[in-house]
């Protein structure tokens, strides 16, 4: 069987799997996982320091708090290892560790997720190595939030979007190009009373086209991170699940310039050789 010279293109750049007309880089489930306390290769669980209701919506009535900002949620202290646990609506699971989380009470379906409390919020990191071999600057995320447990009020904040659920509800997720100096929100994907709801559930996010700040270089990291922030003082907080993340890349080079750009390299490699 003969190997087109594009297809050859797409190996060569790694951009074999593809997800409509992106080019998946990174997929997860967390199946993997099993009812282990340790996160798949290249996530990492941090808690940030602080309280209770740091994290707000900018018209919170009480006037304090505010949305967290790249700055906020740097950094981090490390906790290595996560709880495995099945969630249900009458325990109070919550602590400043990652989950290990069993979905629907099976011991297959898993997701990586958080409930915390005596912080100011928990973060997922996934860290990503460019080894297309091109410079990336646009991606398509898509993920489920799995919310696993309710929150039981919200400090008596009535303002919409947010009636009825947690100051910041769900995962706020940011992004890093520099070795997590400094952070970006997207904002487009943060959830708030438009397209979320305080019940059991599963939602789903996606972002066809994130525009990074910056070039994610060949051989480059970038770093991912959800945010979860600790709500109400009154627990339990919301107990949430990331899930079936893709990363892909939002554009890929036509297949016909990839073909020539490769053949091109074969010529000169044959006319070095005859030489």
């Amino acid at each position: 069987m003969k190997t087109s010279a594009a297809i050859l293109a797409c190996m060569a750049l790694g951009w074999m799997a593809s997800v409509g007309s992106a080019a998946t880089i990174y997929s997860q489930d967390f199946n993997g996982m099993g009812i282990g306390t340790t996160a798949p290769s290249g996530w990492s669980v941090y808690y940030i320091s602080g309280s209770h209701d740091q994290f707000k919506p900018p018209d919170d009535p009480s006037g304090t708090g505010a949305p967290p900002t790249g700055g906020d949620i740097k950094g981090g202290t490390l906790n290595a290892t996560l709880r495995a646990e099945t969630p249900d609506t009458t325990t109070t699971q919550k602590s400043n560790q990652g989950y290990n989380w069993a979905i629907g009470g099976s011991s297959t379906e898993r997701s990586l997720g958080t409930s915390p409390t005596g912080i100011a919020g928990m973060v997922l990191q996934l860290t990503l190595t460019n080894n297309t071999g091109a410079a990336i600057t646009d991606l398509a995320v898509d993920y489920d939030i799995r919310v696993l447990g309710t929150t039981t009020n919200n400090n008596n904040y009535n303002n919409p979007p947010y009636v009825g659920i947690e100051e910041l509800p769900g995962y706020w997720l940011f992004y890093s190009l520099d070795g997590g100096a400094t952070y970006t929100n997207v904002g487009a994907l943060n959830p708030d009373g438009h397209t979320w709801a305080n019940a059991l559930g599963t939602v789903h996010e996606s972002l066809a086209d994130l525009t990074l700040s910056g070039a994610w270089n060949p051989g480059a990291g970038l770093n991912l991170r959800w945010f979860d922030d600790n709500a109400q003082g009154p627990s339990p907080d919301q107990r949430l699940g990331l899930d079936n993340l893709i990363v892909a890349t939002a554009s890929v080079p036509e297949p016909a310039t990839m073909g020539l750009l490769l053949l091109g390299g074969i010529g000169f490699i044959l006319r070095r050789r005859r030489k």
